[in-house]
């Protein structure tokens, strides 16, 4: 077994909290390159946190779909097909 499966086997044995801290850890460490866009990541966890800190500011898909139909009047078409 070659050194990258012998890893890949302990790691899928972590519990999902720890998959996730490693895997974190492994995209960090790769040069940021472009279509490589950690901050973009990291912008949609602390976004995520703070929906989780204050539900009022989620919003349904129903209301996810307008706002975007409305943003994007052309998707209504695709929608639509």
């Amino acid at each position: 077994m070659t050194p990258i499966a012998e890893i890949e086997q302990v790691a899928m044995l972590l519990p999902i909290s720890e998959r996730v801290a490693l895997a974190s850890k492994l995209l960090r460490s790769l040069p940021n390159t472009p279509g490589n866009d950690f901050d973009e990541f990291e912008l949609a966890r602390k976004r995520d946190a703070a929906m989780d800190a204050d539900p009022a500011r989620q919003m349904s898909e129903d209301e996810l779909d307008a706002k975007l139909l409305q943003r994007f009047p052309y998707l209504a078409d695709e929608t639509n097909s």
